[in-house]
């Protein structure tokens, strides 16, 4: 109990149920290996999390900045990647506050995805134990920050560069790009790009040169991955 008092600390609050933020950080590994102790896992909790960041960041962004939706999706993206997670994880120390199982070595990128992961079972935590407006109060501040940080040092990635690495990480493989039209006269031709995986479209986006539909395809394929 003192390690989960030591990370509450750290939060800033005190849960009213200690269980929700033991399972958050609890990950399946350690599940397994104490099967006598009917311990539950932190994947729901990261699910719920997940949601709960979306919709929080969605707000967000919508009170603070005056882009439109394309430029919104793209900044979001950028806000709930595994790497923004794994720094914020990496600020309340969350390595030293995991369940795992003796087999689990936190290094490399298994250290970063088990993290970013908590962090969301985290939030998810706080959201069932709180309610929305700690959830909020505990990202508020931290998302703010890191807005500032991306629009005024334009950290924001390319599109086509992260639907790359969704899909890499999603599908373990490269997003394709086809032409699969082409219309009007030579010198006001609209291209007509889908994007695909696998063999399956992702998304199809018009643009005057093959660039500009390719980007309005890869940023149609993130939005069809966000999750609110």
């Amino acid at each position: 109990m003192e390690k989960l008092e030591n990370l509450e600390k750290k939060i800033g609050f005190k849960f009213k149920n200690k269980d929700l933020l033991k399972i958050a950080l609890t990950h399946s590994s350690f599940v397994k290996e104490n099967p006598l102790e009917r311990l539950e896992d932190n994947e729901r909790l990261e699910f719920l999390g997940d949601a709960v960041l979306g919709f929080i960041t969605s707000d967000l962004l919508y009170r603070l900045l005056d882009k439109p939706e394309g430029d919104l999706t793209i900044i979001k993206t950028n806000l709930v990647d595994k790497k923004t997670l794994y720094e914020l994880a990496s600020r309340l120390n969350l390595d030293q506050y995991l369940y795992l199982g003796k087999g689990v070595k936190l290094r490399g990128e298994t250290k970063k995805y088990l993290l970013a992961n908590a962090y969301e079972a985290l939030i998810g935590a706080i959201y069932l134990d709180k309610g929305s407006k700690k959830a909020i109060d505990f990202l508020k501040d931290k998302l703010s920050s890191k807005i500032s940080t991306l629009t005024e040092k334009k950290e924001i990635k390319n599109p086509k560069n992260y639907l790359q690495e969704i899909t890499q990480e999603k599908f373990k493989t490269l997003p394709h790009y086809q032409v699969i039209k082409e219309e009007g006269p030579p010198h006001n031709r609209t291209f007509s790009v889908a994007v695909r995986v696998n063999n399956k479209n992702l998304s199809v986006a018009s643009g005057k040169s093959k660039k500009e539909a390719e980007i309005k395809a890869a940023k149609k394929a993130i939005k069809g991955f966000l999750k609110f």
